[in-house]
């Protein structure tokens, strides 16, 4: 299991104080053992953990599920929450919150050592899915302006004449150089050439026939020559 920082959020010291000893004995750190909610939003804002186990009965102002969407406001980690209380209108709201786990008072330790590997496993892949998101290319926008535009902004690239036009949701951007040129500044894993006018966005596909795809609310034709390419690109259930 790999090192991870880990906040503890729980009121009734046998407990915490055995989370604490199953955690350290594995090799995490605990960055702190808090009795309210109001305390491991300190303690968060101090220093980010890597995963918090929280119970939901708290002391103070806040229960374990006000905790947890405060704590996610200053920074998505994934949370197992712990409870004696395992009734429908709890576990209910507990799931506003999309815990990484829940954990029904009493578990062993092999429970919550699983929880935490399960749950850290789960974050490093969304963040690792989230960072594949946010590749982007800075686009000229002024005569000494460059605005930044993200892959996932973008749906289409059309070839126009001597002008090559980038199509988002809510905008288009002409620039005055060729689409061979914004290839080159494009992710290949991300876009397919489909025809000689269009590169298009391939998780913007959502249709294809033999010789057109729907790319959001636009319908672009498929050349011969790319069409096998395109399909070579896309997963097709037969």
């Amino acid at each position: 299991m790999e090192k991870a920082l880990v906040l503890i959020v729980e009121d009734q010291v046998v407990i915490s104080t055995s989370i604490a000893a199953m955690i350290t004995d594995h090799g995490m750190e605990v960055i702190g053992i808090c009795k309210t909610g109001e305390e491991a939003i300190a303690v968060a804002g101090q220093r980010t953990p890597d995963i918090v186990i929280m119970d939901i009965r708290l002391q103070g102002k806040l229960d374990g599920i006000q905790t947890a969407k405060a704590l996610q406001e200053i920074e998505r980690v994934p949370i197992i929450y712990l409870s004696d209380y395992t009734d429908k209108a709890t576990v209910r709201k507990a799931k506003e919150t999309n815990p990484a786990n829940y954990l029904a008072k009493p578990f062993t330790e092999t429970d919550l050592l699983r929880a935490i590997d399960i749950a850290i496993h789960n974050s490093n892949t969304s963040r690792a899915k989230i960072d594949s998101d946010e590749e982007f290319v800075f686009l000229k926008t002024g005569p000494q302006t460059y605005s930044k535009l993200q892959y996932n902004q973008i749906v289409y690239v059309e070839a126009e004449r001597a002008y090559c036009k980038i199509h988002t949701h809510d905008h288009d951007h002409t620039l005055s150089i060729s689409m061979g040129a914004v290839a080159e500044q494009l992710n290949p894993a991300r876009f397919v050439k489909v025809h000689r006018s269009y590169i298009v966005n391939i998780r913007k596909i959502t249709e294809f026939s033999g010789t057109e795809i729907t790319v959001g609310d636009h319908k672009l034709p498929v050349s011969d020559q790319h069409r096998a390419e395109l399909l070579a690109r896309l997963k097709v259930l037969h």
